[in-house]
């Protein structure tokens, strides 16, 4: 039975070393519906060209294009990422990387080569919590693998390190920051 539990936790059977903020699993549907709305405002903006409008059908096809192109292509980026890593088998030489579409891939413990961790802290004081972060895994075979943010504070950031170190003892360990601009409001 896999436990539900966050980031920093161990489980005897099977360990998570990632979980995702948004494990969401409705992407399949979310992309079907996009590219269904991309056909229907093609096929309007054909209709339009071909009641001799190609000035009004440039315009809404080349607006859906302007949008549906790059939904479409942050969407198929996502479906690839990794939204919850569990250290499972004997002596957790099994990284199992579950997907957002759902699928899942099994990588040996043994053959991740890399593990880097880029934090975004959080700005605003008033936001509560230290930050976010990704995760990103690269195999000895030259595969990489992307996951989505997760919640990082500076207790988790230590646990998630003792845990990746643990399973994966021949990875390096590397972390990076990434921070946002200023609001531009102003702060007194």
């Amino acid at each position: 039975m896999r436990k539900s539990v966050d980031v920093d936790a161990a489980g005897a059977d099977g360990e998570v070393l990632w979980r995702a903020a948004d494990t969401d699993a409705h992407l399949r549907s979310r992309v079907l519906r996009a590219g269904g709305t991309v056909v229907v405002g093609l096929g309007f903006g054909g209709l339009v060209f071909a009641s001799g409008e190609q000035g009004v059908a440039a315009v809404i096809m080349g607006c859906v294009l302007l949008v549906g192109l790059p939904v479409a292509f942050h969407w198929l980026r996502d479906s690839r990422a990794v939204v919850e890593v569990d250290a499972v088998g004997g002596d957790r030489s099994v990284l199992r990387l579950r997907r957002a579409v759902g699928g899942t891939v099994d990588v040996p413990a043994g053959s991740v080569s890399r593990v880097h961790l880029v934090t975004t802290p959080f700005q605003e004081p008033d936001t509560p919590g230290d930050g976010t972060a990704v995760l990103h895994l690269r195999t000895r075979q030259g595969r990489r693998y992307r996951c989505r943010f997760a919640g990082m504070d500076t207790r988790r950031r230590a646990r998630f390190q003792e845990a990746w170190s643990r399973v994966c003892p021949a990875a390096s360990f590397t972390t990076g920051a990434r921070t946002w601009p200023l609001p531009s409001g102003d702060y007194d």
